[in-house]
């Protein structure tokens, strides 16, 4: 269903009241609901109201439900997550009371506004936080198993950062049978058939690690984590030469490359092998001793021309409920990851338009040589 479509279900529900709250406009939807922009007159504030279909009794939902109300009831005090104030039932639909957050998530400023390309103190600044309410979650025993920048709403300042959506929420370190997540956030353990041996935690933290990666490259760093998707091949198979082409791509969009220290700390998030991959305290560790993620550029170019200019393409919706899946396209068009590093306008004639960008289809092995070619030429003409 286009988003379009998909958002007009919920028109009917702008006015309601319920409770004492009343339903303003539609802010945004997703696989199982949408969130709302509420007035409570008697505190003359705005509220978000999450509205769910009620679950069946004794299905997944109704225990992923369940998960997502005690872990926000765990941290009401952490001051990191959602703070939720009370649920209403009404006519087979559930509304979830939460804090109203000005600045909305950090998808915009991260991927399209790019705010922190280039910029450590605002990196260190926010990313910190985010680390903080994860880690939050993980110590009163609850896995995220969503982690991405929709799921982390802010002020308008970027001041004050919360973590949302706990809808697939684990208690545990074990994710359970049902649900995955996004997938371009998947670790390669989260496309396994089986998912009761998976370390929940261990998968917050790659999306995470994925998560930063958006935040100074502004781009995905591949499509999925699985092995017939190239670029996640070449990271886990030439490590050094993976961030030498994605600091190659940065420059060619007019952005710094990233410090070594920055490289090791994202190889160190992203390890394919879950076992040896850190945990959140270790990568706040780590990341916050980093001064510097950025470095000046080798050789800066002169030439208007050898600046590519990079859509944004979107990442693909959740199917909390789908097998996995090891072809990375055709795919519906929604908010999907690039099969190229750092992708945009060139690559446009290879992937075809869809309503919110490109649709992803992998190129030939001929295009693919071509483009390898072009990078090439591009990079011998800015070094010059």
């Amino acid at each position: 269903m286009p988003p379009n479509q998909k958002s007009k279900k919920f028109d009917f529900l702008v006015g309601l009241s319920i409770d004492g709250y009343t339903l303003l406009e539609l802010v945004g939807h997703g696989h199982y609901g949408a969130v709302f922009r509420a007035s409570e007159p008697r505190k003359q504030a705005n509220v978000a109201v999450k509205v769910l279909r009620a679950p069946k009794p004794g299905s997944s939902k109704e225990a992923l439900l369940g998960n997502e109300l005690e872990a926000l009831r765990r941290l009401r005090t952490s001051r990191t997550a959602t703070y939720l104030h009370q649920v209403a039932k009404r006519d087979g639909l559930l509304f979830l009371v939460m804090n109203f957050c000005d600045g909305g998530d950090l998808w915009n400023p991260i991927m399209r506004d790019r705010r922190f390309v280039g910029n450590s103190a605002l990196v260190s600044r926010v990313f910190v936080k985010m680390l903080d309410a994860v880690q939050d979650a993980h110590n009163v025993d609850f896995a995220h198993r969503d982690v991405k920048p929709e799921n982390f709403l802010c002020d308008a300042d970027l001041d004050r950062v919360w973590l949302a959506d706990f809808g697939l929420a684990t208690e545990g370190r074990h994710t359970g049978k049902f649900g995955r997540g996004t997938p371009a956030y998947l670790p390669p353990e989260g496309w396994l058939p089986k998912l009761e041996s998976i370390d929940a935690f261990r998968g917050d933290v790659f999306a995470l690690g994925v998560t930063l990666f958006q935040m100074l490259y502004g781009e995905y760093p591949w499509c999925r984590a699985v092995p017939n998707d190239r670029h996640w091949d070449d990271f886990v198979s030439f490590r050094v030469d993976f961030f030498e082409n994605c600091d190659r791509w940065a420059g060619m969009r007019g952005g710094p490359p990233l410090s070594p220290e920055a490289h090791s700390l994202l190889s160190a998030a992203l390890e394919p092998e879950m076992d040896a991959r850190m945990d959140v305290a270790e990568f706040k560790r780590r990341f916050q001793g980093i001064d510097q993620f950025f470095s000046l550029p080798k050789t800066a170019s002169s030439d208007p021309h050898s600046i590519v200019e990079v859509q944004r393409t979107p990442s693909l919706s959740s199917d909390n409920e789908s097998e996995p899946e090891y072809d990375a396209g055709p795919a519906t068009p929604g908010r999907m990851p690039s099969p190229e590093v750092a992708t945009g306008g060139i690559f446009k004639f290879v992937y075809g338009e869809s309503e919110r960008g490109p649709k992803v289809r992998q190129p030939s092995t001929g295009i693919r040589a071509w483009l390898r070619r072009l990078v090439i030429r591009q990079s011998s003409s800015a070094s010059r």
